[in-house]
């Protein structure tokens, strides 16, 4: 038998996707926390740099090359900052869209959770928004957005497809996430109007019923997607899981993230059917507009993305929690908080990251840690 799986001997390999504009910067922040997490959890990374975005453009004319893929897909997970300078450019000028067609991905995790130091950040009282804790999981490879359309002069044609599979592979990605969490999952869809829908809706049942069956801790509901968008904002805390569509996805992702204020410290996590896991912000060109040197894009959603690494692809939940604990800490102790009234960063990313980190230096002295119904994503 080998060396145990992250030790010295046989560390975790993490590809490291720096990407352009202020994406290095906040990919050097996600790796310092991973470093200081390697002295608290005996836990080892071997990080692999890859070209991602305008750096990958500007060496072979390509968004994402080969030798990026290559690398990823020999890895354990990959870790992707941002980028967009180069957008626009390429094959199908989109670098995120590249590496999902490359390496498969057909599932997107977009969790949304309240930091009670940030509560004040969200348009709606704090009273309804104290507790939201909430994943999206999204179809990603077809639908609506993964079909070609019949462009004429005078009418043009949009489908939404999906096979059987498809959609089961989706619903099983929603259950699994859903046993690690309280059970619940909420199938969004407009089945009172699509046929598609109603197909969905279907396989969405079959699926987690015949996976599920037995286990009294799953509950499966519906929902309409225009009666969502309502109740989300009226009752957010009761919800969970909730699993829809690529193009229903796309909006409502944006919605569930507003409930937390700024979407620039939102994380998200593809995969694809072998496992391997994307972890990056959610908000994948905002960092992009601002220079390196200013520091202004916030690191913490790379930081996050980190843990959910940590906790869904490398399976290591307890060095999960140890960087969830840092942030809040660092956010409840901060005299001037990480995010202006604006959701703009208030300090630059380096500062804030000398600050998590100290924060874990200290857990390491008093041995302190979270519980993972608390701090989890």
């Amino acid at each position: 038998m080998g060396p145990v799986k992250g030790s010295s001997s046989n560390p975790y390999k993490i590809a490291i996707l720096s990407g352009d504009g202020a994406g290095p910067t906040m990919a050097d922040a996600a790796v310092r926390v991973l470093q200081e997490l390697t002295s608290y959890a005996e836990i080892h990374f071997d990080f692999q740099y890859a070209d991602y975005g305008a750096s990958a453009y500007e060496k072979s004319g390509k968004l994402v090359t080969p030798e990026t893929v290559e690398i990823c897909r020999e890895s354990d997970a990959v870790l992707r900052s941002y980028q967009g300078l180069a957008r626009g450019k390429g094959k199908d000028g989109s670098a995120h869209l590249q590496l999902r067609d490359e390496l498969g991905l057909f599932a997107q995790y977009r969790p949304v959770i309240i930091y009670p130091a940030l509560a004040g950040q969200s348009t709606l009282r704090k009273e309804i928004v104290t507790n939201v804790d909430i994943m999206l999981v999204r179809e990603i490879s077809a639908g609506a957005l993964g079909a070609e359309s019949i462009v004429k002069e005078e009418s043009q044609v949009s489908e939404i497809r999906y096979s059987k599979d498809q959609i089961s592979a989706i619903a099983s990605a929603a259950l699994q996430i859903a046993l690690q969490r309280n059970g619940d999952i909420l199938n969004v869809d407009k089945a009172d109007a699509l046929s598609i829908s109603r197909f969905w809706r279907r396989i969405v049942h079959e699926t987690i019923e015949s996976e599920a069956k037995g286990n009294d801790r799953v509950r499966l509901n519906d929902m309409y997607v225009d009666d969502f968008v309502r109740e989300i904002i009226l009752r957010p805390g009761d919800f969970d899981v909730i699993v829809t569509s690529n193009l229903f996805g796309d909006i409502l992702a944006e919605v569930i993230a507003a409930l937390a204020g700024p979407l620039r410290y939102s994380p998200s996590y593809w995969v694809n059917r072998e496992g391997l896991g994307v972890f990056g912000p959610a908000d994948i060109y905002n960092a992009s507009a601002y220079p390196d040197e200013n520091e202004v894009a916030s690191p913490i959603a790379l930081i996050r993305s980190a843990s959910m690494m940590l906790r869904y692809a490398l399976e290591e939940p307890a060095a999960a929690n140890i960087i969830q604990t840092a942030l809040r800490k660092s956010m409840e102790e901060l005299v001037v908080p990480p995010l202006n009234g604006n959701g703009q960063p208030s300090m630059g990313a380096s500062e804030y990251t000398d600050i998590v980190t100290r924060s874990m230096q200290l857990m390491r002295q008093f041995e302190q840690v979270c519980d993972p119904t608390e701090c989890g994503e």
